[in-house]
C-alpha cells in the first residue's frame, strides 16, 4: 500500500505498522512529519527510537522544541528501568535470562547480591561486592528491560500508561528480542509504528530473523513510500531491479539521467592507483570507495598492509580491533605511542619535540640536549635504520608508561615507519573517501566505487550472492546479507556509480551481475 494519507496508519489504536521506504525515499522526513501530525493532533505521549546517538541528534533537530521521547534502544529501556531497578530487583528471582556481564567477573555472586543498578554512557559492566552496586553494560540494559517486561505483571501496563506510540527508526537494526518483546507484551495496548527497509539488513542474525517472522506473527501493514529523492534516474532504476522480486516496493526517481553505471574488473584487489584510473575515467571528482571491511578499505587507500602490521602488532593480551587503529578519536594507547615514536623521525619540527616530550622524560631530555638527539636523528635518517636502544644509550629515558615496552618499537623497520606516520597524518582524509558498507548506512555521497572483494574475511563472499531472493523465502543468512551489502553499497550514489569486481576472488560474480543487469553493458579490464 502505497503511502499517501499517513493517518491511514497513525489513527490504528494499537498493533503494529511498518512505513518501508529504500534508500533515498525520505524515511526520516516521514517519521518528522508523523510525529508532527500526532503531536498536532493531540497525542503528546509519543517515544521515537533511533539506531545511534546521531540519528536521535538529527531527529531532535528536525523536531524542534515537539515533547517526544527521543532516545536510542538503550537509553529508551534505561529511562524506563532506571527509576524503578530497585524496585525490579524484587523480582530478579524471575529473570532466567538475565546474567549481567558485572556479575560473570565475580564467582559465586548472584542476582540476590545485587543491591542497586547503574548504568553509564560509557556502558561499561561490572560489580562491587562490598557495596552490590551493579554497573550494567548496553546488552545488559536491553536483557533487563525484556526481562521485566516478561517477568513483571505491571510493567507493561507502565510503559502503556506512558506512551501511545513507540515509533522506531531503521527497526531492521534494533535488537530482534527487544522488538518480539513490545509486539508480544504491548501491541495489544499501545501502537507501535516501524520505519526502516528489511531490504538494507546488513547486520542479519538470528535476531533479526526473529523480527522477519515477527512481523508475520502479529499482521504487520505495510505501507511503501513511492519516490527517490536522492539518485539520478539510471541509478534509480538499478536499484528497482535489485529488489525486483523481493517485494512490492519500486521507486520513482526525481532525478534526471546523468551518468551511466560502469562496472571494471581486475584479476586481483583494489589498490591506490586502480581508485585514482576509476575516477580518471569516471570523471569522479569526490568519489567514496565502499568496501566489506576495514582491511579492504585500508587497502584502496594505499595504507592496507601497514594498517593490518599495526593491528596485529598490538600484544595479544591487549586485543584491540579496527576502531582501536583507525578512530582518531578511540585510539588504542599502544597506537598512540607508536605514532609519537613515527613522529620523532618524520614529523614536523613541532611533531617532533612534542613526541620527545611525550616518549622520554623531561629530565633526561634536557640532560642529552635538543642537540645531540637532532645529530642522531640526523644520523638515523643518514643510514635509515632506527632502534629504540639508541634513544637509551643516547641517556634519554622512556617514561614509566612505555618502560619496558619500548622494544616493541623495533618490530617496525624505518620505512614501515615512515609509513605509520603518513598513514596517521592522512588519516581523516582516508576515513572520508574509503569506508566500510556497514559505516556508510544513512549516508549518501556524489560518486560512489563499490569494491567487490572480501579481503580477509572470506564469509563475505560476494560469489554467494542471490540476486532474485524473495522476502519470503527461507533465509539464508550468508548469501542473504551479501545481496542486502550491495543493495546499501550502490544506493549510496547521488550521481555516479562505479562497480570493481575482483575477478581473482570472485570469479562468478561477474555473470551473475550480467545476468541481473542486462542494462549493464559498460564492462572494463583495469
Amino acid at each position: 500500500m502505497q503511502i499517501r494519507n499517513n493517518d491511514k496508519y497513525l489513527s490504528m489504536k494499537h498493533g503494529v505498522f511498518e512505513v518501508r521506504g529504500a534508500a533515498g525515499s525520505g524515511k526520516t522526513h516521514q517519521l518528522v512529519k508523523d510525529i508532527h501530525f500526532l503531536h498536532d493532533n493531540g497525542h503528546k505521549n509519543i517515544a521515537a527510537i533511533s539506531y545511534s546517538n546521531a540519528a536521535v541528534n538529527e531527529l531532535s533537530e528536525r523536531l524542534g522544541n515537539i515533547g517526544v521521547t527521543l532516545s536510542t534502544i538503550h537509553s529508551f529501556c534505561w529511562k524506563i528501568i532506571g527509576a524503578l531497578s530497585r524496585h525490579i530487583l524484587d523480582y530478579s528471582d524471575l529473570f532466567s535470562n538475565f546474567h549481567p556481564e558485572g556479575l560473570k567477573a565475580n564467582p559465586g555472586c548472584t542476582l540476590s547480591d545485587i543491591k542497586t543498578v547503574r548504568y553509564g554512557k560509557i556502558g561499561i559492566p561490572q560489580f562491587n561486592n562490598s557495596t552490590g552496586e551493579l554497573w550494567l553494560s548496553h546488552d545488559d540494559v536491553i536483557c533487563l528491560f525484556i526481562e521485566s517486561l516478561n517477568s513483571i505483571p505491571c510493567f507493561s501496563r507502565i510503559i502503556s500508561n506512558s506512551f501511545e506510540y513507540i515509533l522506531i527508526d531503521e527497526y531492521q537494526d534494533t535488537n530482534g528480542v527487544f522488538l518480539n518483546t513490545l509486539f508480544e507484551k504491548l501491541s495489544n495496548s499501545l501502537t507501535i509504528g516501524l520505519y526502516g527497509d528489511p531490504f538494507q539488513t546488513i547486520y542479519l542474525n538470528k535476531q533479526t530473523l526473529d523480527v522477519i517472522l515477527a512481523r508475520k506473527k502479529y499482521g504487520v501493514k505495510t505501507f511503501y513510500m513511492p519516490n527517490n529523492y536522492r539518485s539520478q534516474y539510471n541509478l534509480v532504476c538499478l536499484y528497482n531491479r535489485s529488489r525486483e522480486y523481493y517485494d512490492e516496493l519500486v521507486q520513482q526517481p526525481q532525478h534526471a539521467a546523468e551518468s551511466e553505471p560502469h562496472v571494471f574488473v581486475h584479476n586481483g584487489g583494489i589498490t591506490q592507483e586502480i581508485v585514482s584510473l576509476i575516477n580518471k575515467k569516471m570523471d569522479f571528482k569526490d568519489s567514496v570507495v565502499l568496501s566489506v571491511t576495514n582491511g579492504l578499505r585500508m587497502s584502496a587507500s594505499g595504507f592496507g598492509e601497514i594498517a593490518r602490521k599495526v593491528k596485529n602488532w598490538i600484544p595479544k593480551t591487549s586485543y584491540i580491533d579496527w576502531i582501536a587503529v583507525l578512530d582518531e578519536d578511540r585510539l588504542s594507547p599502544y597506537v598512540s605511542a607508536l605514532i609519537e615514536y613515527s613522529n620523532i623521525l618524520f614529523g614536523s619540527d613541532y611533531d617532533t619535540i612534542c613526541a620527545l616530550f611525550n616518549l622520554f622524560t623531561k629530565s633526561s631530555i634536557q640532560n642529552v640536549g635538543m642537540n645531540s638527539i637532532a645529530e642522531l636523528l640526523d644520523k638515523e635518517k643518514e643510514t635509515q635504520t632506527v632502534i629504540a636502544n639508541n634513544y637509551e644509550d643516547l641517556g634519554l629515558q622512556f617514561i614509566d608508561e612505555i618502560r619496558n615496552k619500548q622494544s616493541m618499537f623495533d618490530s617496525f623497520n624505518f620505512r614501515e615507519l615512515q609509513k605509520v606516520n603518513e598513514l596517521y597524518a592522512s588519516l581523516d582524509d582516508i576515513n572520508h573517501h574509503s569506508m566500510t558498507i556497514f559505516a556508510s548506512k544513512g549516508l549518501e555521497f556524489n560518486d560512489v566505487i563499490l569494491n567487490i572483494d572480501y579481503g580477509w574475511f572470506k564469509k563475505r563472499n560476494w560469489n554467494k550472492i542471490n540476486f532474485n531472493h524473495q522476502e519470503n523465502d527461507e533465509t539464508e543468512i550468508e548469501s542473504d546479507i551479501m545481496l542486502y551489502l550491495f543493495y546499501v553499497g550502490i544506493t549510496r550514489a547521488k550521481h555516479g556509480l562505479a562497480i570493481f569486481i575482483n575477478e581473482k576472488a570472485h570469479p562468478n560474480f561477474k555473470d551473475k551481475l550480467k545476468n541481473k543487469f542486462p542494462e549493464l553493458t559498460k564492462y572494463e579490464a583495469i
